[in-house]
């Protein structure tokens, strides 16, 4: 026989109510759509922030691989076009490109294997006579390479004075 006060306890216990229940895995799948949503736009930004950091590497690696090779000849590295030396009769704006460049901000040949990631072009502008204003160079950007329609292209500009 259970004792009077034994049977009270264990009618209080009490517990979730089906609608508890209901309710609150509501509220969790709710927040689990909203996470879900939210995770594409996310994953998207990170790639444009990372496509852009590349172009600005490249860009910082074309100047100095510029600045750091004699003024005469082609860059070392990325075979930009000559600062001096240019016979008097040389066109004072002269445009570059377009060169393709991987993720590891090398040039990619047509028909390499591995994708470029932006195209790169350069416009020369000489000093006119005996200026002694520097040349410009103006560098374009334009990610992802070979996009196949404009509104996808973004574009960074910038110039580099030698």
């Amino acid at each position: 026989m259970i004792s009077p006060m034994l049977r009270k306890a264990i009618s209080i216990r009490r517990a979730f109510t089906l609608i508890e229940v209901t309710l609150s895995l509501g509220i969790i799948a709710f927040a689990l759509v909203l996470l879900v949503a939210v995770l594409p736009v996310g994953l998207q930004s990170n790639r444009e922030a990372r496509e852009e950091t590349i172009a600005v590497s490249l860009i910082h690696a074309l100047i100095q691989d510029r600045r750091f090779s004699p003024p005469d000849q082609e860059s070392r590295t990325y075979g930009l076009p000559p600062l001096e030396g240019l016979a008097s009769g040389a066109p004072k704006i002269s445009d570059f490109g377009p060169w393709i460049f991987s993720e590891d901000l090398q040039k990619v040949e047509p028909g390499d294997a591995v994708p470029g990631i932006a195209e790169l072009r350069i416009r020369r502008i000489l000093p006119t006579g005996d200026s002694i204003e520097p040349v410009r160079m103006q560098i374009q950007v334009r990610w992802p390479a070979g996009a196949p329609d404009e509104a996808s292209v973004r574009t960074l500009n910038t110039v580099a004075l030698f």
